[in-house]
């Protein structure tokens, strides 16, 4: 489910609609406006399925002009193309480098977890096999429960 940058345009013959992503009116045809938009989308299929969802009318009269996937590190603005205080794209995300790291962390928790559950044979200071998986899943508990309060604080 990983999500990729797409610039669209379209002839928005419907013009009413509300969208979070970056966009602009790039133009106009015979008085009906085309806009850009830059969305993050699993396939070019969804990142088109945002713009008629962003619509307030049921069915949208579309013209989709292009949909074009980007780098990952690829950002809509420009002269061309300034940012506005409103929009929100994700690597000029100030939380970014944060999210990254809690993400990191989190994966490291995972991974601790992963590999305690993994533990195949008994230690003898468990008198039984009950009893070291009964210990294996207080550590596990333990463990999750340290990687969320580290979140919080």
């Amino acid at each position: 489910m990983n999500k990729k940058p797409f610039w669209l345009s379209w002839i928005a013959k419907d013009a009413d609609f509300t969208i979070p992503f970056p966009w602009w009116v790039s133009g106009f045809t015979d008085d009906t406006p085309i806009v850009c938009c830059a969305v993050w989308a699993q396939d070019e299929e969804k990142a088109k399925q945002i713009i008629k969802d962003a619509h307030f009318v049921g069915d949208p009269d579309i013209e989709f002009r292009f949909c074009e996937e980007k780098a990952p590190d690829w950002s809509p603005f420009c002269d061309r193309f300034p940012r506005a205080d409103w929009m929100i794209w994700w690597n000029d995300c100030p939380l970014e480098d944060a999210l990254r790291a809690e993400v990191a962390r989190l994966r490291e928790a995972l991974t601790d977890i992963r590999d305690l559950a993994r533990t195949g044979m008994k230690p003898d200071v468990y008198p039984t096999e009950e009893s070291w998986n009964q210990h294996k899943i207080y550590a596990i508990a333990a463990d999750a429960n340290n990687a969320l309060k580290d979140g919080k604080s």
